[in-house]
């Protein structure tokens, strides 16, 4: 059953419904284009409330979420395509190749993307990771300063409806 319900006007017209299980039900619709769709979004915790904001231009879902260690204020962005992960840090590869600010994801292990490319996952120990070693660092200089997203991974599931052949008489599901 729906707890919450919010409207996003863009990047795309969105229905965000909260769940009382701690997930997302999210539709997005463009009438123009004749297109609904809908997904369920979960994730490693128990979302508890959720609000649509517009954070500079860039419209993002904010989310309180539940997690092992504590309740963090997340933004879930969605005009950031390269930042498939859950509760993520961006930022950049420091000296030593380290990302800091991670303390709400302490013993777990997370995705490291360094350049829009995948890295080795690594575990969060002291609120950081070593995003790139200090042999990449002596391999390529440039890493230092990168940008650098680290966040939970997850794995993203479509199911698609049936081929329509495009029946002049209109839709051809159901028939026989």
């Amino acid at each position: 059953t729906v707890k919450e319900l919010h409207f996003a006007r863009a990047p795309f017209g969105s229905i965000v419904c909260l769940l009382h299980d701690g997930t997302l039900a999210i539709c997005t619709f463009d009438p123009s284009e004749g297109v609904t769709a809908w997904r369920h979004y979960e994730t490693s915790g128990t979302i508890r409330s959720v609000a649509v904001g517009d954070d500079g231009g860039d419209v993002g879902l904010w989310m309180a979420v539940t997690r092992t260690n504590g309740t963090y204020l997340e933004r879930l962005p969605w005009s950031d395509v390269e930042r498939y992960v859950d509760s993520f840090v961006a930022g950049a590869v420091a000296a030593d190749g380290t990302l800091a600010g991670l303390a709400h994801l302490n013993g777990e292990t997370v995705r490291v993307i360094v350049r829009g490319a995948l890295w080795p996952d690594q575990v969060v120990a002291a609120g950081e990771v070593q995003a790139v070693t200090a042999q990449d660092i002596v391999d390529d200089p440039t890493l230092v300063g990168a940008d650098v997203v680290v966040g939970l991974a997850y794995t993203a599931r479509a199911v698609t409806l049936p081929l329509e052949g495009g029946n002049p008489r209109g839709s051809s599901q159901g028939s026989k």
